[in-house]
């Protein structure tokens, strides 16, 4: 919307006003609509006068007839003079470009039905206050979605779980819990964005652990959201509660208040061990270390001849990544795989750091994201002797 100033206040107005909101101020010739100068008499474009004799209004009156029903709004008015005219046309016009009014007409000749008189400063009483009840409501509206950051802004800004992104992407899509939604609409809007092979394995683990919370079935396809933990959605876009970025060998609980219920790699099930450097590991039950079409981990183990633990773990790393193309391998897949091929489990993260130090083959900089190097990757293939 583009604006323009009041001559006499500076007050920025919308460009279709012709008086000023703040001073009543005439602002456009109502003859040819140019933007009028200060204490204009006479328009500079088509020389109308354009000053405004109050004495003529003196004991005439305007009328309005207003109604409202569930399904429209009506409203007619009669004037008794052009400036009147022009005021409230542009009073309508500023509330319809904002709240979209069903049908509103102006009619110079329209029937005094209902008899309400407009003094020199056009206040309307009785039903107005239902107008200015509903411009307040659209205004609260219009500052809800300004007060929240565009989508895109939040997955530059935002350090979240996978949960929480499909929690933020159900509320953008369900226009703020104002609208019905459906789970297939929130899966493209979130897979359109952060798809990876392990998201698209676990969407469905976190809708369900969301909608226990969130969300409440309309019908077969729809859903909305609850209203009770809405706030909880609404700090974390806006920053005042920290998202919770996925952490490995810990068991949370979820509950009202923690709405951690990622899943974004595979899901550990039960907390199995504890390793001399106090690190508990849990069972990867997801993993699936005897692929169809594949060699199995303990085919894979036996086929080469790794000489101790360090070398273990290599083959361990090679597999998942470069065999099963596993993304955000983790100390506690390791850890499931150790109890795969039956061997005693080391300490995984003494281990990984002595590997990255003396033999450079595993990238540790993120422990959720264990990667093989190229110098781990040659010496697997090239080194290590087969049986």
């Amino acid at each position: 919307m583009n604006f323009i100033d009041c001559a006499s206040c500076n007050t920025s107005l919308p460009e279709h006003s012709i008086f000023c909101s703040s001073c009543g101020n005439k602002v456009k010739c109502p003859s040819c609509k140019s933007v009028l100068s200060k204490e204009a008499k006479y328009c500079s474009q088509c020389g109308s006068n354009v000053e405004v004799n109050k004495e003529n209004l003196i004991g005439e009156k305007s009328t309005i007839k207003y109604h409202r029903t569930k399904d429209e709004i009506f409203c007619e008015v009669s004037l008794t003079n052009e400036v009147g005219k022009d005021g409230i046309q542009s009073l309508i016009k500023n509330i319809t470009s904002q709240q979209n009014t069903p049908y509103i007409e102006l009619n110079d000749d329209a029937p005094h039905i209902e008899n309400h008189p407009l003094n020199d400063d056009m206040n309307i009483t009785s039903n107005s206050v239902d107008i200015d009840r509903d411009v307040s409501i659209q205004k609260e509206e219009l500052e809800q979605i300004q007060q929240f950051p565009h989508i895109k802004d939040l997955e530059i800004i935002l350090n979240c779980s996978e949960s929480e992104w499909i929690l933020i992407y159900a509320y953008y899509e369900s226009d703020f819990a104002k609208k019905a939604f459906t789970r297939q609409s929130v899966r493209d809007q979130y897979l359109a964005s952060r798809k990876t092979t392990s998201r698209v394995n676990n969407f469905e683990n976190n809708w369900k652990n969301l909608f226990k919370l969130y969300f409440a079935t309309l019908n077969d396809e729809q859903v909305k959201f609850k209203v009770d933990n809405l706030n909880n959605i609404e700090n974390l876009i806006n920053g005042k509660k920290k998202g919770k970025a996925r952490s490995i060998a810990k068991n949370t609980t979820s509950s009202k208040e923690n709405i951690d219920v990622d899943q974004s790699s595979p899901v550990v099930k039960k907390k199995k061990q504890k390793n001399n450097s106090n690190i508990s590991y849990s069972l990867v039950t997801e993993l699936n270390l005897h692929p169809k079409e594949k060699k199995s981990l303990k085919e894979y183990y036996e086929t080469y001849k790794p000489k101790d633990n360090t070398e273990t773990v290599l083959l361990i790393v090679y597999y998942l990544q470069k065999v099963l193309l596993q993304e955000g391998i983790n100390e506690n897949m390791i850890y499931t795989c150790f109890k795969d091929l039956s061997l005693s489990v080391p300490g995984i993260r003494a281990s990984l750091k002595n590997i990255k130090v003396r033999k450079g083959w595993i990238n540790t900089s993120n422990f959720s994201d264990l990667k093989i190097t190229q110098s781990g990757e040659n010496f697997f293939e090239h080194t290590i002797k087969t049986k």
